[in-house]
């Protein structure tokens, strides 16, 4: 069973969304919050903290978060965090998320996202995702 903090990864190659989103989250949700500006970077942390979810941009320059996704998937197998993709654009998304839920993606949030409901979105994601092993933060653990 996890702590009731949820831990992240962030992976964008955009910093100010990057410290953006760890200020938010750690600040006003109390998450437990990593950043990384690539998806080389990202797997690194992902090795290292593993975390309870990523969330993704999916456009950067040196791989997608779709290529990511699929190697996070490969690399870690049944031990592979959530993942869930953000962008602002909506091109891919429908045709997309049946396949990408083959590699562990759960969902997709579009660019520019509600800093006041970003928590809930994600935690909504998150449990409802097949094998959802969290509880939000004040809820007490069920025996």
């Amino acid at each position: 069973m996890h702590a009731s903090v949820p831990k992240l990864v962030v992976i964008d190659d955009d910093r100010g969304i990057l410290r953006a989103l760890q200020r938010y989250l750690v600040g006003v949700n109390g998450w437990a919050v990593r950043t990384a500006p690539s998806g080389e970077a990202g797997l690194e942390l992902i090795a290292t903290e593993l975390p309870d979810v990523v969330l993704m941009d999916v456009l950067m320059p040196a791989c997608t978060g779709i290529e990511v996704a699929k190697e996070i998937h490969k690399r870690f197998g049944d031990q592979a965090p959530p993942v869930v993709l953000m962008s602002g654009s909506e091109d891919f998304r429908d045709a997309e998320m049946a396949l990408l839920r083959r590699v562990g993606v759960i969902g997709f949030l579009e660019k520019p996202f509600s800093a006041s409901t970003l928590a809930d979105d994600l935690m909504q994601l998150v449990e409802a995702a097949p094998g959802a092993h969290w509880r939000r933060r004040g809820e007490s653990e069920v025996a």
